[in-house]
């Protein structure tokens, strides 16, 4: 694709970059995202530079040919572009106990550094179609989320003075707050008279199960400590 770009073909990309990476920035904006407006802007219109200097160091180099020592590659530097983005959205991810937040907003940031790309080299009904359907993804689809709750896993720790039916009292509780039991081990401590039972459990999201698990099993007589970490 030739690169001799005038001055308005030039600003024409440059602001398409801004449009359509402010679009994405925009929505993660609105839901409090640290990588919000201003980061995805920059990211796309960054990706855009870069890819119109790779087509015009191509161009004054295209007498180049394959058989010479220098080889100009404009896809080498896009390449390089995906790989840099990797580093930033890897940035943006956070991991708290079995919950990781973030992953959204790494796609998004990896997915404008595309469509940069898209725009560098002209393509702007493709970067304008596939940030429509960005667009679709990040509001459209957020609500049928809410009506997926997935599986989480977590261990479940209670430890009390030795005494018969531990394990079939935290049975009892799993069973009517809905954890399924996948498997289980118990430690004995005779030198303290302990014992441990540790519970790996699997239930739907609520963000009150941990309390009111504890809050139960400190009330079994003998229980001296629960663990319960998300």
């Amino acid at each position: 694709m030739a690169t001799n770009l005038d001055g308005y073909e030039f600003l024409l990309r440059l602001l398409l970059a801004i449009a359509l990476g402010g679009l994405i920035g925009l929505e993660r904006e609105f839901h409090g995202r640290a990588a919000g407006l201003r980061t995805h802007i920059l990211v796309c219109l960054g990706s855009t530079i870069i890819m119109i200097a790779s087509m015009r160091l191509y161009e004054q180099y295209a007498d180049l040919m394959n058989d010479s020592t220098v080889r100009i590659d404009p896809g080498r530097i896009a390449a390089g572009i995906v790989t840099g983005i990797g580093f930033l959205g890897a940035g943006v991810i956070l991991q708290s106990g079995n919950i990781v937040r973030g992953l959204t907003t790494a796609a998004s940031v990896w997915f404008v550094a595309g469509v940069g790309i898209a725009i560098g080299i002209g393509l702007y009904i493709l970067a304008s179609e596939v940030t429509a359907l960005a667009l679709f993804v990040l509001f459209a689809l957020k609500p049928i989320e809410r009506y997926i709750h997935p599986d989480y896993y977590q261990k479940l720790s209670i430890t009390a003075v030795q005494q018969p039916g531990l394990l079939e009292k935290a049975r009892a509780i799993c069973r009517r707050h809905k954890l399924a039991i996948k498997n289980y081990e118990i430690l004995e401590n005779v030198d303290k008279n302990l014992t441990t039972v540790v519970l790996n459990v699997k239930f739907k999201w609520n963000d009150e199960i941990g309390e009111i698990l504890v809050e139960e099993f400190t009330h079994i007589d003998g229980v001296r400590y629960v663990s319960w970490k998300i």
